[in-house]
């Protein structure tokens, strides 16, 4: 029987779910259609007030972090201490120009586009003129460098 305060009902729903997961998978496979549309409705009704939770949500430092780890490991097959760790070897610069990373100035991430292979932490200019070598030729000996690099 279901209890007359919403809160309760949910936490009732939310330990049938655990203690029974392979019959919650079942109820879902077969509802799935129905939930999609529940769910649809809801946020017709209700988008200010999503907005403002994914925003809320969005905002949680773990949160964060584990959705750049999911890009940086679906781009470039890194993970998120293999990406801070590469910028404290770097204290935090750019290695051709030595430009300090900032909120303005963030790091790219300069890889081999035929291997993939992740090779450091670039400015958006250095990485970009990386490939054309557009600049004079200190910054040239300084990009073969750091090319020749292992």
């Amino acid at each position: 029987m279901p209890y007359a305060d919403p809160k309760k009902n949910l936490a009732c729903k939310l330990r049938w779910q655990k203690a029974h997961p392979e019959n919650f998978k079942r109820y879902y496979e077969g509802h799935k259609k129905l939930h999609q549309f529940r769910c649809e409705r809801w946020l017709k009704k209700n988008k200010s007030r999503y907005q403002a939770l994914r925003k809320k949500h969005r905002a949680r430092k773990d949160i964060k972090r584990a959705e750049r780890g999911y890009r940086l490991k679906a781009l470039y097959g890194i993970t998120v201490e293999q990406f801070e760790h590469m910028f404290k070897k770097q204290k935090g610069r750019c290695p051709l120009c030595s430009r300090r990373f900032s909120k303005t100035l963030r790091p790219h991430i300069d890889h081999e586009h035929a291997s993939g292979r992740f090779r450091g932490l670039l400015c958006a200019t250095d990485n970009i003129c990386l490939a054309s070598l557009d600049r004079d030729r200190t910054w040239g000996r300084k990009a073969l460098k750091y090319i020749g690099r292992k």
